[in-house]
């Protein structure tokens, strides 16, 4: 079985109020997320799973209890 990187042809809006949309410029896949693909781990995940629990990226989309809330602004860089 093969992972996929994909790219979406547009920057989605936050789900949900307290979300923060992030684009990803950098991310890992680590021991953890190959094990949950596999069905091994001891906090499963719910399928599908997105692997790369750590990451770099710039901050594109914030819901507004989000934005209210949180010490980050549009365009800031996180990890």
């Amino acid at each position: 079985e093969k992972m996929i990187l994909q790219e979406l042809p547009y920057i989605p809006k936050p789900y949900r109020s307290d979300e923060i949309i992030v684009k990803i410029e950098a991310s890992t896949v680590t021991l953890q997320d190959c094990m949950i693909r596999r069905g091994k781990w001891y906090e499963m995940q719910p399928l599908p799973f997105v692997p790369g629990s750590d990451f770099v990226g710039i901050i594109l989309e914030m819901g507004h209890v989000a934005a209210a809330k949180s010490p980050h602004r549009l365009g800031d860089k996180v990890a």
